[in-house]
């Protein structure tokens, strides 16, 4: 079979002139390189440019996303301990911790008031108002330090000071949220 289209072609390449046979054993082989190049590489080229554009973008994303991602990462150890703190705080007796924390510094407490805890986001969240008297005011600053220092999670919120004595003696209340981990999480 292909020995009669070779046969048949140049036989018809032999009936053609000089001029004409040049064309188009010239012709061909262009034309099948142009039809190469414009049904093969072309696509192939126009591809690899869009490949190369999304692969430029999403590079250019991930160095826009890069900065946000090491300050969360950053945020994340930062946060960390306090949470260990709040996770720590669950079941705590925090009236008792709070009484043996104010005896290390003779503190002498006339009230230790903890309030029922409310949800915030995934955390128990109680106020625990502490009264005192008579006491010296670096004992109640190292016992507020103490507490906002301790294993559990504590943030003194206010501070009042309502009486003073001749010696120094501060009498009043100070008031501290306590953080733990909510009995549902």
């Amino acid at each position: 079979m292909v020995e009669r289209v070779k046969e048949a072609f140049l036989d018809y390449l032999a009936g053609l002139s000089e001029r004409d046979r040049l064309v188009i054993l010239l012709g061909i082989p262009v034309a099948l390189l142009l039809a190469f190049v414009t049904f093969v590489l072309s696509p192939v080229a126009s591809l690899e440019k869009e490949y190369l554009k999304k692969s430029q973008k999403l590079r250019e994303r991930v160095e826009g996303i890069r900065p946000k991602v090491t300050e969360l990462l950053s945020l994340k150890r930062e946060v960390e301990p306090t949470l260990r703190r709040v996770r720590r705080g669950k079941g705590l007796d925090v009236a008792d911790y709070v009484k043996r924390r104010a005896q290390s510094y003779s503190l002498e407490l006339k009230n230790v008031k903890v309030s029922v805890g409310r949800l915030e986001e995934g955390m128990e969240v109680k106020t625990v108002t502490v009264s005192f008297s008579e006491v010296s005011l670096n004992n109640l600053s190292r016992f507020i330090k103490s507490l906002e220092g301790s294993p559990y999670y504590f943030k003194s919120t206010s501070l009042e000071i309502s009486d003073m004595d001749e010696n120094g003696l501060v009498s009043g209340k100070v008031t501290f949220n306590f953080f733990a981990g909510s009995e549902e999480g």
